[in-house]
């Protein structure tokens, strides 16, 4: 089974990117860009 999930927003004037992938349930893959 193959999950991802990605979501952006924007406050204050500092936009963010956050995306959250796992693959066979053995691994959990979370990005968080500023």
């Amino acid at each position: 089974m193959t999950g991802f999930a990605r979501a952006e927003g924007e406050a204050d004037g500092i936009s963010w990117v956050w995306e959250l992938r796992s693959v066979n349930g053995r691994a959990l893959e979370l990005r968080l860009r500023l």
